[in-house]
């Protein structure tokens, strides 16, 4: 009985100074907040192997026009990989969500996030920007 103790102790010892498997390393995650006046879009950037995903809200106040938020990811050669947008937002604040194509190994070496004014297909213009980096 003493023996198969030991052996288990020893066993049981063994197991918890081993090495264990490593956990994957999470998805980088990186906060942005980009204001223009009384208006902003804020939130994170989570950099995938082939897309990065743009999580926030926007403001937009009636005196100010519609906004909305562009994320466009790039190569460190800043070389473009693909670009989305969220919703138009008018006279208040909304949540969104969406992918930005990254479709290189890797994945994008940064988001640029834009703030958008737009009145009208034909009055759209980015009022200001950040690099969000992984």
């Amino acid at each position: 009985m003493r023996r198969l103790l030991i052996v288990l102790f020893c066993s049981l010892f063994a197991a918890m100074i081993a090495p264990s498997q490593a956990a994957a390393a999470p998805y980088p995650v990186t906060p942005f907040n980009v204001p223009y006046g009384n208006t902003y879009t804020t939130g994170t950037v989570t950099f995938y192997n082939r897309q990065a995903t743009v999580v926030g809200e926007q403001k937009a106040v009636a005196t100010s026009g519609c906004r909305y938020t562009v994320g466009t990811a790039y190569t460190l050669d800043n070389r473009p990989l693909g670009t989305n947008r969220s919703q138009v937002t008018c006279n208040g604040s909304e949540r969104y969500q969406f992918n930005v194509p990254a479709n290189v190994a890797g994945g994008a070496a940064y988001v640029e996030v834009d703030l958008h004014y737009y009145t009208s297909p034909n009055d759209d213009r980015m009022l200001v920007g950040m690099v969000v980096y992984p």
